[in-house]
């Protein structure tokens, strides 16, 4: 017999009573019931109803796309199940949303919800909830156990006093969570973005067990003001077992026991602005609480009142006092940025790839801060001066002010007063490594159409640095201001690629290495020079056209002058190519003039027509044409020697690029 029935019965009892003790004075009527205090809903998924007692507790609307089944004021306790057509348990369906009203709670769901809950100063007692949950939808409303796979919003002064949530858990809008199992990530905060002036409290944990990474307090971002933040999007931790990471961002914890990493303040500059306009920067606050696991305290946060018992890191301007207690190690981190240099003791780096120096020490006291710098990337050196290391102090309105260094160039040692950790700010060091001086080369040479003499001489530089440019004069000037050596002279030149200077003439090449790190801070090398006078090369031929198969012919010769002839970088080329010098010989008859001879057999060995001859030394070159004939065709006019007009001095120069004249040797001798 149904609860419905027994009650009927007992209504009916109750009232045939009174009517015996009144002696009939009233006529015996069934009283209508109230609420059910214990109601079972039962959805059929073969017919796609819903069967529960006609008490007017609960509303079914079936309307395509918008199905709900709405748990209405006065209904207690509701168990809601669903069954297939065998009568087995299954799942209520993802597109029921059930609405819990107030005054009413879920005890229990069968197999689970598989849609949203919605619940409006009502409660979850117990069940299986697949779905995204909001529990304060509209009115504060609890729950106090179930298991929950999806997302769990609880706002709007409600409380989550138990349950298993695998899912992500929102505690906002002066929320409480005080016991339950956390295996998800937990956001104690105010995450729903408002307009400016407007404020959306945080959440509170008082208790539970969190597993996954709690963010307690985090950044608002104003609607119409995205630079700025709301006032107070804070959380409060007061007690709790936290085995996951926790992220103090704007949040205070004041108690709880913490086994796994926690972050107590932002490295990025997040600031509220309140009705008058003013600027507040958003920090965490630590004031009790056991710590087994890092705290890293970041910008402008701080550290009061607790029990460390590993490590403790304070850096960005954060604040630990010395009265903190526990078993624990204590490191001043200082933000230090070595472009293109290393530093001893070494970097270390966060998460966000920001660098530092660790420097033990004892919360609450300071000490000198000395580290060394070094050149750790190839192409840069060390700092030239004072002016290529800053020391800078960041208030909390993200304004920079310059404060004291010390800086010895010889032991490229950094020293950092313990009076500048004194006034509240983050300590930032700023050293810039040099790019050492590029190299240069000369000695291939450009062909001047109509000439017999090859023409002016090519000059290459090359950085051994990454993303430098390069810079020069040819006037022997320096290509640094003299006023200020980070900065280009006004003579300078922008080094495009190989380039030209006249022979004969002697020409002093100075080139620097010009370094532009982020913010268009400008570093420059010191300057490589270099002085030189190129030769002047000319040649001359004897003996042509070379007229194959003639008895007792006149010697080949290519007779070569030059104010300065170096036999051991001499090489011959025909049409381009290294004649190897088994087929001629050379006779240097004086200081400034060399006579080669061809060999008979290699002249023979050419191929009818004109042929361009070229010699080479390591600083120039000289080029002229001649002509070989077969003795069958032998015309009775000769031939003579004709200027050079046409050769490869695209070839020569990128030669010249790859390692200098020596190479461009080389490369023609491969």
């Amino acid at each position: 017999m149904g609860s419905l029935t027994v009650r009927k019965l007992y209504t009916l009892m109750t009232c045939a009573l009174m009517g015996l003790a009144l002696a009939g004075a009233f006529v015996l009527l069934e009283a209508k019931p109230a609420y059910a205090d214990d109601v079972t809903l039962t959805y059929y998924a073969e017919t796609g109803t819903v069967v529960g007692p006609d008490d007017g507790s609960w509303e079914y609307n079936t309307d395509p796309g918008n199905s709900s089944l709405k748990l209405k004021k006065g209904a207690t306790l509701f168990t809601i199940q669903a069954v297939d057509a065998n009568g087995d348990l299954i799942l209520l369906p993802d597109a029921i949303q059930v609405i819990v009203e107030s005054g009413s709670t879920i005890a229990n769901t069968g197999k689970g919800i598989a849609g949203e809950v919605l619940c409006n100063g009502s409660a979850i007692k117990d069940g299986l909830f697949l779905g995204p949950v909001t529990n304060g939808h509209g009115n504060p409303s609890t729950i106090s156990g179930g298991e929950f796979e999806g997302p769990v919003d609880n706002k709007d002064h409600s409380v989550i006093s138990g349950g298993t949530f695998n899912g992500p858990v929102t505690n906002r809008l002066s929320s409480t969570i005080s016991d339950g199992t956390f295996n998800g990530s937990v956001n104690n905060y105010a995450p729903r973005p408002r307009v400016l002036l407007e404020t959306e409290l945080g959440g509170t944990i008082e208790g539970g067990t969190f597993n996954g990474l709690v963010v307690n307090g985090a950044p608002v971002p104003i609607d119409n003001n995205p630079s700025y933040y709301l006032t107070d999007p804070v959380g409060t931790i007061t007690d709790g077992t936290f085995n996951g990471p926790v992220d103090n961002g704007h949040g205070t914890i004041s108690g709880g026991t913490f086994n796994k990493k926690v972050t107590n303040g932002y490295v990025e500059w997040y600031f509220s602005l309140d009705q008058a306009g003013k600027k507040t920067l958003l920090t965490g606050l630590i004031n009790g609480g056991t710590f087994g696991a890092t705290v890293d305290n970041r910008r402008f946060s701080s550290i009061e009142v607790g029990t460390f018992n590993n490590k403790v890191i304070n850096r960005l301007g954060g604040s630990v006092l010395g009265s903190i207690g526990g078993s624990f190690t204590y490191e001043q981190w200082v933000t230090v940025h070595a472009n293109n240099l290393g530093t001893n003791p070494g970097l270390v780096s966060d998460e966000e790839g920001n660098t530092y120096i660790a420097v033990p020490g004892t919360p609450g006291s300071a000490s000198d801060v000395v580290f060394e710098l070094a050149a750790n990337v190839t192409g840069f050196g060390k700092p030239l001066s004072a002016s290529d290391v800053r020391i800078s102090r960041w208030d909390d309105k993200n304004t920079r002010h310059d404060t004291g260094l010390s800086y010895d160039l010889t032991a490229n040692k950094v020293t950092i007063p313990a009076a500048t950790f004194n006034t509240a700010g983050e300590i930032v060091v700023e050293a810039w490594g040099v790019p050492t001086s590029p190299a240069i080369a000369h000695g291939g040479w450009v062909v001047q159409p109509g000439s017999a003499t090859d023409g002016d001489e090519l000059v290459a530089l090359t950085a051994e640095a990454e993303g430098v440019e390069l810079y020069y004069t040819t006037d022997g000037t320096d290509p640094r201001k003299a006023t200020s050596p980070n900065e280009l002279s006004s003579s300078a030149k922008r080094y495009e690629g190989v380039f030209a200077v006249p022979r004969g003439t002697t020409t002093t090449i100075k080139a620097v290495a010009v370094k532009t790190y982020d913010g268009g801070v400008q570093r420059i090398g010191v300057p490589t020079e270099q002085s030189f006078t190129p030769a002047i090369y000319a040649l001359a031929t004897e003996g042509f056209p070379w007229v194959k198969g003639v008895a007792n012919h006149a010697d080949a010769k290519l007779i070569v002058t030059g104010n300065a002839l170096d036999r051991a970088s001499l090489a011959v080329f025909v049409d381009g190519a290294l004649v190897d010098a088994t087929h001629y010989t050379v006779v240097m008859s004086m200081p400034g003039r060399a006579v080669i001879t061809f060999k008979p057999a290699f002249m023979d060995g050419l191929a009818d027509g004109a042929h361009i001859a070229q010699v080479t030394f390591a600083d120039g070159s000289a080029s002229a044409n001649f002509s070989v004939r077969d003795s069958r065709k032998l015309a009775s006019t000769g031939d003579a020697a004709t200027p050079l007009v046409v050769t490869s001095a695209a070839a020569l120069a990128s030669a010249l690029i790859c390692g200098g004249a020596a190479f461009t040797l080389a490369r023609r001798r491969s």
